[in-house]
């Protein structure tokens, strides 16, 4: 496994893209008030994994893609999160 930081002073805003493989961002976004998903798991295959509390600030679906469908996010960190480096 590769090595960890915590990081509690700084914080980190993504633009991501991704397959919806069942509902549950889609039923975050549309439950209205906060979109905060708390100690959420962002795996990028080869760089490695973020841990923490993440606000989703926007959400868009897009399509169909075999039996799924994709979306794009605005996503940022609230509070102390933590990254550790793909093996």
């Amino acid at each position: 496994m590769g090595s960890e930081m915590c990081i509690r002073d700084r914080s980190i805003d993504m633009s991501v893209e991704g397959i919806l493989k069942d509902n549950a961002l889609i039923q975050l976004a549309s439950a209205g008030g906060s979109m905060l998903i708390s100690e959420y798991e962002m795996n990028i295959p080869g760089i490695g994994k973020f841990t923490g509390d993440f606000y989703f600030g926007s959400m868009e679906i897009g399509a169909e893609y075999n039996d799924a469908v994709t979306f794009s996010a605005e996503i940022q960190s609230s509070g102390e999160y933590t990254f550790t480096e793909a093996p």
